[in-house]
């Protein structure tokens, strides 16, 4: 599955957000599960994972039962601040403030599609970097798809 385009979309006064139909006409719920996982990226948006996925990156991350200590606070960290949505008969989901807060959301909000996962941000926030983001993506773009030597 590859998530791709955005959608400006609202969480509402009880922390609901519904996902953009455009994606979730992409889930498979024999593929993908029924339910999202959400994690606040770095305090400027919040990553959810379709169930399936996010449980398929997880184990590769898991590997070992003694971890060194910096996999055990990583494992401590990532693992404790996410959380478990499940959508309603509407495809909303709910959102804990304490979540919002953490990703810097607002109720005006951008949904991302980011390949593997949707990205939540911020709208006033999305749109105000939005020329700086398309201007650095050509060096960007050479960084990240820079053959390794």
């Amino acid at each position: 599955m590859n998530f791709r385009g955005k959608a400006d979309a609202t969480i509402d006064s009880k922390q609901r957000l519904a996902i953009p139909a455009k994606f979730r006409a992409k889930i498979d719920e024999s593929r993908d599960g029924t339910s999202w996982v959400a994690f606040a990226w770095h305090g400027e948006s919040l990553w959810l994972y379709p169930v399936k996925q996010y449980e398929a990156l997880a184990t590769e991350k898991q590997g070992t039962l003694t971890p060194s200590a910096e996999q055990a606070e990583w494992q401590r960290t990532f693992f404790g601040l996410s959380e478990d949505l499940e959508p309603d008969s509407a495809g909303r989901v709910t959102i804990s403030k304490e979540l919002a807060e953490r990703a810097g959301l607002g109720g005006e909000v951008t949904v991302v599609g980011s390949g593997n996962r949707l990205e939540i941000h911020d709208r006033t926030r999305w749109e105000s970097k939005e020329s700086v983001r398309q201007a650095a993506f050509g060096s960007l773009n050479q960084q990240v798809n820079q053959p390794n030597t």
